[in-house]
C-alpha cells in the first residue's frame, strides 16, 4: 500500500463535501467553520497531515473518539 498523496486541493475538496448541518463533533468546531474557511485552512491543515504521515505520529486528540454501539432489534422469525 502506498503513501497517501495530501494536497491542499485533495483537502479542500474533502472540506467542501463536509455536512454543514450536522452538530459539532468532540473537537466542538462546527463543521460550517470549516467548511466557510476552507480555501484559508486546507494548506495548513495539509501540511499537519503530510508531517503527521512523514513522522509516522497521531497526535493524542487524532486518538479520541466518542464510541456508541448501535443495537439493532433481533430478528423474529
Amino acid at each position: 500500500m502506498g503513501v497517501p498523496v495530501i494536497t491542499k486541493n485533495s483537502v479542500e475538496e474533502k472540506l467542501a463535501k463536509l455536512k454543514i448541518n450536522k452538530s459539532p463533533g468532540p473537537d466542538q468546531l462546527h463543521p460550517r467553520v470549516l467548511f466557510e474557511t476552507r480555501e484559508v485552512v486546507s494548506y495548513p491543515l495539509s501540511l499537519i497531515f503530510k508531517k503527521s504521515l512523514t513522522l509516522g505520529i497521531l497526535s493524542t486528540d487524532w486518538k479520541m473518539a466518542d464510541v456508541t454501539a448501535i443495537y439493532k432489534r433481533a430478528k423474529i422469525s
